[in-house]
Order: structure tokens, then C-alpha cells, then sequence
């Protein structure tokens, strides 16, 4: 195990007087063992050991050009180092060999550590076995959590520090919500601060200093809380190197059992164009309890300043937040935003929900979404992401000051832009009349046609009720049944323009099922 002169100078301090670190920059984890300095400065040194020496038997200038890591038992004449290229640290003490011999005892106790660890690996030892070597070592209470906030892990001074909040659905404990928003917005202020895959984060608004591995590429996150043992350099190398132990520990435990997380990748497929059997995607759907025939929705979120996508390090951490809003939601990184389908009959909730429920999320995070139409077969959800993103790019042209587009209110400019060309006509005919149907085949009812002839006729009641041949009693009953089902605004000339339009694409969607064309589209 390679350690750090910062681990160094903490287990160091613990007995001796020591002076604060020195080097014009920090190596890291660098050093595999320790020897003794003797003979001329001018040997050329090993990188991977830091040498032990003794002030009053350095040479009377430091004539050494290449890195060096050093241990000075004693005190240098000032600016001895200065021009140098070291990275050391002066023991008031003159008990040499004590010194060193506890240096040697450092690296053979990170040593045997490091062993063990990866020992409990090799031997498939369970997570929480590996957690608790971990937890015993460092003397930090830490906490392991997944991509939807649920917790995996809690060493045993961990438990009291946080008020955990249940997840419906797994049963297993989640991060509170006040505290992962906290973090989230501590997070991106910070989050240029890394020591690779650790950064320590102190703010007034998180109950505790802490150091959070929560980079936006791992499926788990380790978060170490600052109690008794202070957050200093070492510490914060020493989680983020046991941080990869803790991965691969946990991803060979998940890779045991079946995953719904998989469900993300099977999107991102569909996405890039691969196609899935019926039966084989109605039994993926099952695995997280999803029906091939449920109501669901695309979302696509977009960061506000789209130049700095490139540098969008925290892309995970909203994807988890979004998750964690809606809980039947799977959300993912793809290409520069995020994408998300939500299933709104499991969350219980409508598109329209959906936009209210995540404006805070959108602009605490200073993000645009844009939703796509609900939709009632999974095999056709690439049309309806591409939806989303439609109305992203229509809205933010149309209305840039709002926060989150809905494609339902830009689908009359998208057609006016496009026509039929980008999307299928049955996908881009209004919700509304899908609905109706769908309610029409069910009940033996004939709301879609009175709908229809309703709208084609200005919304004269009268003149629609002869039509249909039917008594306008009748047809005011009708008509309150369509409104109890589906919200429309009626009074809105673009709506009533939108209807007309759908019904038209219906029109032609028939026309080309019963005289076999197709026309023509990108």
C-alpha cells in the first residue's frame, strides 16, 4: 500500500513535536517504505520511500535535484530546503532511532490494513465485513449509499448522527432529503476540490464537516462524518483510497442478485436504436414491477449554461434527486443531459404534476427540463424521448424564461415548424383524443367522435347534437363525461386548432394502416 508524507505526519504527531509539512506541491500517495539517509544528499533517492535523517548529518548544502520525501530529526538551518525539490517535515526529537523504528512500524501497520482488506475481498467476504475492517481502522463513522439515496452501509458510531427517513418500496433506510439537498448544493460549489474521488466539504449548512465520494460516476457513495478524529489530508487520502474497496465490494455483491438499475442500460439501448422483444421487455419491466402497458413519460433535463455540459461533474447527483422525487423514475446520464421516465401510474401523479413537482429541483440547480406526452407502450418510448427533447427546443425559443417545457403546450409550433417529418402522426396527435379512445374501447361509449364533430363545428352544441343525431341533453352529459376525463381548455383557439389538427393525423394514421403507405420522414 502506497501512503502520503500528510499520513505520515498525522500518525507521527501522535508522539512526537512535530513541524508543519513542507513542499512546494503535495505527491499523494506515494511512498511504500522508509530507509535511512546516509552518505552524500547527492544519491540519486527513490521516489516510493521517504528517508530518514538526521538534521546535524546533512551535508552543508543540499546539492539532491530530483524529488525527494524526507523525515529531519532535529532543526534545519533555515531556507536549507528552500530551492528544493522536497517534500518533508522536521521531529523535535532527538531519539533517532525510536523515530525510525516507528516509521517502519507505520508502513508495516497501513501494510498488513491493506492486506486484510484485500484478502476479504479475494475470499468474497460480505460487504459489511469488509465495512466494519474498514470502520475499525479508520476510527471515522461513514455510511454507504446507492444511486437512489438508500443505505447500504452504517458503521456503528454512524447510527445517532442523522434522522433516516424509509423507503417505501425496499424497505432499507435513504438519506434524508434536507440533508442530500444540502449536500447536493455544498456539493457543486466544492466539487473542483477533489483529491481523486474524495472532497472534503465544510459548510454552516451540513450538520457535520464531512468527505463525500459522491462524484457522479459511482454506484456508491461512502460518506465519512468529521466526530472525534479531525479531517485532515491524510484522512481524506486514506476514504478515498478505501473508497475503490468499498466499490468493488459492493459491485461484486450486486452482480449476486438482480439489479433494476439495469433497466437504465436497457433504455440507453433503446435510445441508440436496439430493439427488444415484446416478451423480453415485458419481463424486464416486471423485474421492478412495471407493466409494458403502463402510463409513463419522458423527461429530459438540460443544465441552463449548455456550454459548460463538458464540465457537468455532479450529472449523477440530480439523476439521484430526480429518482428520489418520484421514486417509480429511472434516471440516467445520456449524452450531455439527463434523461428520465417516470411511471406515472405507479407514482400516481400526471404530467402536469410532474413539472410542479420538479421547478425547485430545476432551478436550485439552475436546469431546464423539458416532459413529453404520457404514453401507454414502453416499446415506443424513444419516440416520446425524442418528444421531450422537442419540447425543450421549442419552448426555450418560444418562452426562455420558463423553467420547464411541456411538449402538450408546444406541440401546435412543433407542427407548424415540421409538420410530420420528426415524429409519427399518431405520436403527435393530442393526448387527449388517445385518451378518449382508450376510454371509448373500454366502455363501449362514443366519446371521441362527439369530441371530434364538437370541435369541427366551433364548439356549437346545438349543431353538434344534430350531427351525432342525438338530444342535446344528451350530448351535454357526453360532453361532461369528456371533461371529468381529460382537461382541456375548449375556450383556447389553440387548442381547438390542436384538435383539429390531431384529428386529421388520426385521419391519416388510418389511411395509411387500411392502403398500406407510408409517407415519408426523417
Amino acid at each position: 500500500m502506497y501512503i502520503s508524507m500528510s499520513i505520515l505526519w498525522e500518525e507521527l504527531s501522535k508522539d512526537f513535536s512535530l513541524s508543519p509539512l513542507c513542499s512546494g506541491h503535495l505527491y499523494g500517495m506515494n511512498l511504500s517504505g522508509a530507509a535511512l539517509l546516509t552518505g552524500s544528499a547527492s544519491v540519486s533517492p527513490d521516489v516510493h520511500t521517504v528517508y530518514v535523517a538526521e538534521a546535524r548529518r546533512l551535508p552543508a548544502h543540499w546539492k539532491q535535484k530530483e524529488h525527494v520525501s524526507l523525515i529531519i530529526v532535529g532543526t534545519l538551518p533555515e531556507g536549507y530546503l528552500n530551492h528544493a525539490d522536497a517534500e518533508y517535515f522536521c521531529i523535535d526529537d532527538r531519539r533517532f532511532s525510536i523515530i525510525f523504528n516507528t516509521v517502519l512500524e507505520i508502513f508495516r501497520k497501513y501494510n498488513s490494513f491493506d492486506d486484510m482488506i484485500k484478502q476479504s475481498l479475494l475470499r468474497g467476504e460480505s460487504t459489511e465485513t469488509l465495512c466494519n475492517q474498514i470502520a475499525d481502522f479508520l476510527h471515522v463513522p461513514f455510511i454507504v449509499f446507492d444511486e437512489s439515496l438508500r443505505l447500504q452501509y452504517i458503521s456503528p458510531e454512524a447510527g445517532g448522527l442523522l434522522e433516516w427517513e424509509d423507503d417505501r418500496f425496499s424497505g432499507l433506510k435513504v438519506m434524508p432529503t434536507e440533508f442530500i439537498n444540502q449536500l447536493n448544493l455544498v456539493y457543486m460549489e466544492k466539487a473542483r476540490n477533489f483529491i481523486n474521488n474524495a472532497v472534503l466539504l465544510q459548510d454552516d449548512r451540513l450538520p457535520y464537516n464531512l468527505i463525500s465520494t459522491l462524484n457522479g460516476r459511482d454506484s456508491y457513495i461512502v460518506v465519512a462524518f468529521e466526530t472525534s478524529r479531525t479531517f485532515t489530508r491524510g484522512v481524506l487520502e486514506l476514504i478515498d483510497y478505501v473508497h475503490n474497496f468499498i466499490l468493488l465490494s459492493f459491485q461484486h455483491s450486486a452482480r449476486k442478485t438482480p439489479s433494476s438499475r439495469s433497466m437504465s442500460s436497457v433504455i440507453l439501448s433503446m435510445l441508440e436504436g436496439v430493439k427488444f422483444s415484446t416478451e423480453d421487455l415485458k419481463n424486464m419491466l416486471a423485474g421492478i414491477g412495471w407493466q409494458i402497458t403502463d402510463c409513463c413519460c419522458c423527461i429530459v433535463v438540460y443544465p441552463l449554461n449548455e456550454q459548460e455540459t463538458d464540465n457537468w461533474n455532479y450529472i449523477n447527483t440530480f439523476c439521484l434527486k430526480l429518482e428520489n422525487q418520484f421514486h417509480d423514475c429511472i434516471a440516467f446520464p445520456y449524452k450531455e443531459h439527463i434523461a428520465a421516465i417516470v411511471n406515472l401510474d405507479k407514482a400516481g401523479c400526471s404530467v402536469y404534476d410532474i413539472s410542479h413537482s420538479i421547478s425547485l429541483f430545476l432551478r436550485d440547480g439552475l436546469l431546464k427540463a423539458g416532459i413529453s406526452f404520457k404514453y401507454w407502450n414502453f416499446e415506443t418510448t424513444p419516440i416520446y424521448y425524442r418528444q421531450a427533447c422537442y419540447a425543450y427546443e421549442m419552448g426555450k425559443v418560444y418562452d426562455p424564461s420558463f423553467w420547464c417545457y411541456i411538449f402538450e403546450d408546444y406541440a401546435l409550433y412543433h407542427f407548424i415548424h415540421y409538420g410530420s417529418s420528426r415524429l409519427p402522426p399518431r405520436h403527435l396527435c393530442h393526448p387527449a383524443l388517445v385518451e378518449l379512445h382508450g376510454y371509448d374501447k373500454a366502455n363501449g361509449t362514443d366519446l371521441l367522435k362527439t369530441l371530434e364533430i364538437y370541435v369541427q363545428n366551433n364548439c356549437n352544441a346545438v349543431t353538434a347534437a344534430e350531427l351525432l343525431y342525438i338530444h342535446r341533453n344528451t350530448f351535454y352529459q357526453r360532453l361532461n363525461k369528456i371533461k371529468e376525463i381529460i382537461n382541456l381548455n375548449l375556450d383556447d383557439p389553440k387548442v381547438r386548432l390542436y384538435l383539429l389538427i390531431s384529428t386529421q393525423l388520426i385521419h391519416m394514421y388510418y389511411y395509411e394502416l387500411e392502403n398500406d403507405f407510408h409517407f415519408p420522414r426523417e
